[in-house]
Formats: C-alpha cells, structure tokens, sequence
C-alpha cells in the first residue's frame, strides 16, 4: 500500500515495526527510494539504528515513536475486591499478573517455572488462542500448580480491570522471540502495547533486562528488570516487592506518570 501510493504520487508517512524479511527487503528498499514517502516512523531507536544502518535513508527521514496507550486507561477506576472474587481470589492473596500472547519467547514456560517455586502467590495469564492456553493448561495440571489460572482472551476495553486488580505484572520476554506469522526474532526492536498498558496500571512492573525494553523502562526506577534466563533473579524480584510495598508503590506510580508522554494522542502530535 505504501509502495503503490507514494509510486502514485500521495505523500505517505511509513510506520515500521520490525526488520523486514523475505519478499519485503526488496519492498522496503524501493520504498525508501520514493521521494513521496515524507517520513518513515520507527517504533524503537533500536529499529531505526537498524533501518538507517540496511538502508539508504536520510536521518532526518525517520523518526522514532514508541508505541502507546489509550489516554482512558489513566483515569481507570477498578473494583479489586470485585474482581478478585470474579476470579475466585481471597482479598489477601498475592497476585501476578500478565496479559498477551503466549507465543514461544513469550516466557510462559518461565511463569509455569516460577508459579512451581512460588506456590503460595496466585498467577493469573491473560490471552492466548484456545489451542495455546490448552496446552499450558495440561502443563500446568501435569506438575501439579494450583496457583496458576488462565482466563484466555479478554477483550481490550475490559482488561483494565484484571491487569489494575494484580499486584504485580510480568513482561518475561526471552531473547529470541517470535510472532504469530513465524517471522523473525523481534526482541531487539520491539515497542510492546503491553509496556504502556501495563505502565499506565500504576502497578509494579518485572520486565525482561533487554536493550528495547530500557529505552522506556528504567530499572530500580520504573520496574525491575532481569535477566529473562534467570528464574532465580525473577523469584528474588517478585519476593522483594512482595516485602517492599513502598518500593512497589514507587515503581508503579513514577511508571504512570511516565506513561502519560506515550498515549496514543500524544503520539499522533509528535509525529
């Protein structure tokens, strides 16, 4: 699309989101070449680093824009109790949260590792095609958790309610992550919708230490990141902030804050 109307003569600003493989390596370097495609929009500094390095582009042609939130999600209000009886948790369990697919690289089987050592804290795994949440279901039954719940697919307008009722939110990306098409490894330049939504939650964040994720998290800050191999530095984290409520409450608040810079209105300003 981008290609036929820039070809045609409609000025175009083009958003990247990942390196281009295949058919569209060719694609992307006959786009780049177009005069009419007035900007190219990167979602990490990663991505651009990359695009400017592969191809012929002016630096002053790309920008970045990291990916967003809806503006609503700061001004959500959410029933914990509520909620947390709609999921069949007492008011004092300890919860952990996470939301999005369950791709390899995803680090299901690293929450599957953690929920094993951490039997007392409750799991809660939002997302997944029926297929993907039967399979780790039948994981989990096999090594016995009963501290690990899947509710599958929620829709988008409703998740503020489960991701703001956990009391801490998981991002265990691994190293070498896929997509749903099977294309390739996107941890280096991704910009995760979850980031921003989870941000925006006001909770505590545990993230994977990768260098796309640093570009808007900051560790002992805005999150704790670690290292997405290491189950025993996720135990240690999820522990501390289980024992630290005015960490925690630190992390999630100065997180929200930040957020407001990446709304999706924001963004459009920019560019």
């Amino acid at each position: 699309g981008t290609f036929l109307s820039a070809l045609s003569g409609l000025k175009v600003f083009f958003e990247v989101h990942s390196a281009p493989f295949g058919r569209d390596k060719i694609i992307f370097r006959l786009i780049f070449q177009l005069k009419y495609v007035e900007k190219v929009v990167a979602i990490s500094n990663a991505l651009r680093v990359y695009l400017l390095k592969q191809y012929n582009i002016q630096k002053n042609k790309i920008i970045v824009a990291h990916d967003g939130v809806d503006q609503s999600w700061l001004s959500i209000s959410v029933n914990d109790l509520e909620t947390r009886k709609e999921l069949c948790y007492n008011i004092d369990d300890f919860v952990i949260g996470y939301s999005g697919s369950l791709y390899r690289g995803r680090g299901i089987e690293l929450i599957l590792d953690l929920a094993r050592k951490l039997h007392s804290i409750k799991f809660l795994i939002i997302g997944g095609s029926d297929e993907e949440r039967k399979k780790f279901s039948a994981q989990s039954r096999s090594l016995g958790l009963k501290n690990l719940q899947f509710i599958g697919y929620i829709a988008n307008s409703k998740l503020p309610k489960y991701l703001f009722s956990c009391d801490i939110l998981l991002m265990p990306y691994q190293k070498n992550l896929k997509t749903a098409n099977n294309g390739p490894n996107t941890s280096k330049f991704m910009s995760p919708l979850k980031m921003f939504e989870y941000m925006s939650s006001g909770k505590s964040i545990i993230s994977s230490n990768l260098d796309v994720i640093k570009e808007i998290l900051v560790n002992e800050k805005t999150a704790l990141l670690v290292d997405p191999d290491n189950s025993s530095q996720w135990c240690n984290a999820i522990e501390r902030l289980k024992s630290d409520s005015k960490l925690a409450h630190s992390l999630g608040k100065i997180a929200k804050d930040n957020v407001r810079k990446f709304t999706w209105s924001e963004r459009s300003k920019m560019i």
